[in-house]
């Protein structure tokens, strides 16, 4: 009874190991514009981090654990990354956009 249940495990963990040689050739890095899209969406990525680190300076010094001097320099640290993030993932869409238009 246990050799054909191990025979039927073994042979499902060799079709799933070796399905990759045998699917698909193509890739999502092929497609055009696949690492324009990539660049956009660790951008947007590290925008998320870049708010949420806004946020929680805001909150730090609410609770008195940063003093306003930290505060003031944190926060403009942080803000002036959020605006080069914003500026980059602009000039991106925009490039994403003209490719669109001209495929």
């Amino acid at each position: 009874m246990e050799l054909p249940i191990l025979f039927f495990l073994v042979a499902g963990m060799l079709v799933y190991s070796l399905s990759p040689l045998f699917g698909p050739r193509k890739s999502r890095s092929d497609e055009p514009g696949a690492e324009l899209r990539r660049r956009i969406a660790d951008l947007d990525a590290e925008k998320a981090n870049t708010l949420r680190a806004i946020k929680d300076v805001e909150f730090e010094r609410a609770t008195g654990k940063l003093s306003d001097e930290d505060h003031e320099e944190l926060h403009s640290l942080y803000t002036r990354k959020a605006a080069e993030i914003l500026a980059d993932l602009e000039t991106l869409r925009n490039e994403a956009d003209r490719a669109d238009d001209i495929r």
